[in-house]
């Protein structure tokens, strides 16, 4: 879902977090970048709602805003996400948080570049 440098970060910052599920590892490969790269792909295979809090973790640390909340508009309940300046709206929580930080994803690309 990551690309660029956004990826290359949230790698890092995520094998460095204190995670339970690679914390007993981590101590013994500390420095060596592919052992980061496998951590994070047995994060990628966590259901997207589990990754959801670890991503807005990421990015707060980032000092960006990300946050997916419900409306409700003439009986019609739909999903708005918000990033700092950006945002939409969505028809499911699903597809909100995926467009938040795929969005989150471009701004952060753009700020670090």
């Amino acid at each position: 879902m990551l690309t660029g440098q956004c990826k290359k970060d949230f790698e890092t910052w995520l094998f460095h977090s204190n995670y339970g599920f690679m914390v007993n590892v981590r101590d013994s490969v500390e420095g060596n970048y592919e052992h980061e790269v496998e951590f994070c792909n047995e994060f990628k295979g966590f259901p997207f709602s589990m990754q959801w809090g670890v991503y807005q973790d990421f990015f707060i640390s980032k000092e960006m805003k990300v946050d997916v909340y419900s409306a409700k508009h003439k009986g019609v309940v739909y999903y708005e996400y918000d990033l700092d300046d950006f945002g939409g709206d969505k028809d499911t929580m699903l597809e909100a948080r995926e467009a938040s930080i795929k969005k989150a994803n471009q701004v952060y690309n753009n700020k670090n570049s």
